[in-house]
């Protein structure tokens, strides 16, 4: 049973996408059952950048008041980017998730953690081990849960970035060493993948650098796609629509999103502060 729901009704697609993913059809539901999520590597996903475009994330991607539990949203009572350290005499926590995602937008997310528990919203005298978990899918915050099981409606056909980081009951994101205890998988959606208007490749070298800089049109309504293919460990970002993505792995990062805000847009890779395309829309 997966009481907790959320609705994405304009889901940004900030995936590393597998060649067999992209443009399947299947219609088979997936299973990632027993996958271990990575820990992120602050050094390629700054913490306080996440969570600063958090409450944007959540207006542009009209999260229905009725899909949202009480407790869920991330309208906290403290400063964006807060954390608070892991205790030095446990060790850290590991992420484990089963995930199983449906064509139509279903996903269904049981999340296990060894180390680390989730306990009630309301809980006041939680230790220092326990909390609640955040839930992202491509950079988009969907909110805090108070327990594993964790349903998604809405998502959109293919591969999808997910993150899972751990709260305190104070809302302060749990960190060693002042980097946030992020855990990174992926999941993939049945379904044909809808082809993009505007398509940018990038490749950056083993400097983190490109060869030259890429000026890319769009007009407002079309969904683009940006293609990265990365030497180099790095997080792009979208300047203004706060689109980020996970760039240096295996395979080519790919980034879709609407273009729904006119204006002319760096989009840089955030370590170097190297800008690599100049998005005009119109």
């Amino acid at each position: 049973m997966f009481p907790k729901k959320i609705s994405l009704s304009s889901l940004v697609l900030a995936v590393a996408l597998v060649a067999a993913a992209c443009g399947s059809d299947d219609p088979v539901a997936t299973d990632d059952s027993g996958t271990d999520m990575e820990l992120v590597d602050d050094a390629s996903m700054d913490g306080d950048e996440m969570d600063d475009h958090d409450a944007d994330a959540m207006d542009d991607h009209d999260m229905d008041d009725q899909d949202m539990e009480e407790g869920d949203s991330h309208e906290h009572d403290h400063e964006d980017g807060v954390t608070s350290e892991w205790p030095s005499e446990f060790d850290v926590p590991t992420v484990n998730v089963d995930a199983v995602a449906e064509e139509g937008g279903v996903v269904e997310l049981s999340i296990g953690i060894t180390g680390f528990s989730i306990v009630s919203g309301d809980t006041s005298d939680a230790g220092a081990t326990e909390g609640h978990v955040h839930v992202y899918v491509d950079g988009v915050d969907l909110g805090m849960f108070f327990e594993s099981d964790v349903r998604l409606t809405g998502v959109s056909p293919g591969p999808h970035q997910l993150m899972v980081e751990l709260a305190a009951v104070d809302h302060s994101v749990l960190a060693v060493d002042g980097s946030p205890l992020r855990y990174m998988s992926e999941i993939v959606v049945p379904g044909e993948v809808v082809e993009a208007d505007v398509v940018i490749d990038v490749v950056i070298d083993e400097s983190g650098a490109v060869d030259e800089l890429i000026e890319a049109e769009a007009s407002i309504g079309d969904l683009v796609e940006i293609r990265v293919e990365s030497a180099v460990s790095e997080e792009l970002h979208v300047h203004a629509y706060d689109h980020v993505l996970d760039v240096g792995g295996d395979g080519v990062a790919v980034l879709r999103f609407e273009a729904e805000i006119p204006g002319v847009f760096e989009v840089e890779l955030e370590g170097s502060g190297r800008q690599v395309i100049q998005l005009t829309v119109s």
